[in-house]
C-alpha cells in the first residue's frame, strides 16, 4: 500500500488531501496530487 498527502495551511486554516492505493505506486499518486494542486490551492484561497 502506498499513500501521499498534500497539505495547505494559512493562519487557522488547514486543508489536507490524501491518497491511498494498493495498486498505484507512490510516484503516480504524487504526480496526480501535483497536477491537482493548483485547483486545491485556488479553492483554499477562496473565502
Amino acid at each position: 500500500m502506498s499513500s501521499c498527502a498534500l497539505v495547505f495551511a494559512r493562519g487557522d486554516r488547514v486543508l489536507a488531501i490524501r491518497t491511498d492505493s494498493t495498486n498505484i505506486d507512490a510516484t503516480a499518486q504524487q504526480a496526480e496530487l501535483t497536477r491537482l494542486a493548483p485547483t486545491f490551492a485556488a479553492a483554499f484561497d477562496e473565502d
